[in-house]
This record gives structure tokens, sequence and C-alpha cells, in this order.
């Protein structure tokens, strides 16, 4: 299990809500999500937990084709400001997963309000 924050998205001239790192007010509060691995289930990321409990899932998918996940972690790999994840397995493969959203506009529009998550999925 890995708890991670995702930035908050308040602005759209900051993406990757820099300007609430930096100090700045910024009204949106930030969002934690949740990655949950299994040795014989998929890998599960649940999205905004405190606001959404463990209703709104996302699952990694092909996770569960591999050996046991030992590993994971969440950073951004390729300097988009996204986050990735990255899951380690027992035979030294590594897995990663980038978020994409099902509508570039309503992506943009979901974020301006923070309680509602951009739709997509995750693709390895």
């Amino acid at each position: 299990v890995l708890v991670f924050a995702l930035p908050s998205i308040g602005q759209p001239d900051d993406p990757a809500g820099i300007a609430s790192a930096k100090g700045t007010t910024d009204p949106n509060p930030q969002s934690y999500s949740v990655l949950v691995t299994s040795m014989l289930e998929l890998s599960v990321v649940y999205r905004n937990v405190l606001h959404s409990g463990l209703e709104d899932q996302l699952v990694l998918p092909l996770s569960d084709q591999y050996d046991s996940v030992l590993c994971a972690l969440v950073t951004d790999v390729d300097f988009d400001s996204e986050p990735e994840i990255l899951l380690g397995t027992y035979g030294q493969e590594l897995l990663c997963y980038k978020y994409r959203a099902e509508n570039p506009r309503v992506a943009t529009t979901a974020r301006r309000h923070c309680s509602q998550q951009p739709r997509g999925d995750f693709h390895l």
C-alpha cells in the first residue's frame, strides 16, 4: 500500500500546482490516492480517498500478468509534471503506468472543480 498526494490543480496556467507548493493560496485542497498492490490480483489506485472513500478505483492493467509486486514508486519519470506509477516485480520487471484522461477538454473542466477527478485510466 502506498499513499501519495496528487497536486492540487486550480489554475490552467499552473497545471502542476507549483504555485500552491510555493505557498500562494489555492482554494483547492490536495487529493490523496492510495495504490494497493497484490501478489495474485490486479494492482489498484483508489483516487481522492478523503472525498470518495474507496469508491473511485482505477485498475492498473496487466499488473497481475507478472510476478509478485515487491515495490512501488509514484514519481515524474518523463518530466511532464504528471506523476507516473512504477511497479517492481520479483522477476525483475519494471512496470511504468501513465494516466490518460478520456477527454482533454473534460479533464480541464474537472480539474477546476477539485471534487471531480477527470475520467480516464492508466496505460502500461
